[in-house]
């Protein structure tokens, strides 16, 4: 089953179609059959691409999932440069609201949320997850939060944008503008808490120094004694991680399964 554009939350006056989810739900055994949720948001370095991308990758993954017993909302947000940090944060921490109150009527367990993303869009989940004080300002709490996967996420902007010229000025300065204290505090490795979800973050195994990223994260979670796994997904780049989801590989789709069924 799918269900499709369901705004989660309408700033005044603005495009209701970059804050719309879409929902994929397993074909349910029974009516009273409970599945665990995964709330997935794109990438795009914050500025481009959509939940209904053009190659069908995202929905191919949300597809995917569902196919494996979990239900999948597929969340869109406002991108830069029309808006900047914490814009994109918020409508995450807005969509997660949404779950928590709607999810149940696609057979979601409103108890059994996780957050997962793509690039941009794991620095979307893993920061809205460390950083209270996103949820605390639609009024719900972080602890709601049963896990996070990141997929070839970013997790310092620092470290992210000393990769190249189109990071630092086509991605990082165009999101979170020049501030480096801003930057700082938009990165997940600065917020990381003792009574943090647990954390599965997957890369590529050609994913551009990212797996430093999610090694450092680990190792900071680690060290406040929470779950945080990371593992390389062979054969795959920063794309095609995505892209060979559908075409029967399911090297990505296991471990994500798996991770949240066993919360």
């Amino acid at each position: 089953m799918i269900k499709k554009n369901i705004c989660y939350h309408l700033q005044s006056g603005k495009n209701r179609t970059l804050q719309s989810l879409d929902v994929y739900a397993p074909e349910a055994t029974s009516l009273n059959s409970r599945y665990p949720v995964v709330l997935f948001m794109h990438g795009g370095g914050w500025r481009a691409s959509d939940k209904n991308d053009q190659l069908g990758v995202h929905t191919n993954v949300c597809k995917a999932l569902a196919a494996r017993g979990l239900v999948v909302v597929n969340v869109n947000y406002r991108l830069a440069p029309r808006v900047k940090h914490p814009e994109p944060a918020r409508d995450a921490a807005y969509a997660f609201r949404w779950c928590k109150e709607n999810i149940s009527q696609y057979q979601g367990d409103p108890e059994r949320v996780f957050l997962s993303g793509h690039s941009a869009g794991g620095h979307l989940a893993a920061l809205i997850a460390l950083d209270a004080n996103y949820l605390d300002d639609v009024g719900l709490a972080a602890a709601m939060i049963n896990g996070v996967v990141g997929i070839c996420g970013v997790y310092n902007l620092a470290h992210f944008a000393k990769r190249n010229w189109m990071a630092e000025h086509l991605m990082t300065k165009a999101a979170f503008g020049n501030n480096p204290g801003l930057r700082a505090h938009a990165s997940p490795v600065n917020h990381v808490r003792a009574d943090a979800p647990p954390f599965l973050l997957l890369n590529a195994q050609e994913d551009e120094k990212l797996d430093e990223e999610a090694d450092e994260l680990a190792s900071l979670l680690r060290e406040r004694s929470v779950s945080a796994e990371t593992s390389i997904i062979s054969g795959t780049n920063h794309f095609t991680i995505l892209s060979l989801v559908g075409n029967g590989d399911d090297t990505l789709i296991d471990p994500m399964v798996e991770f949240a069924k066993r919360q």
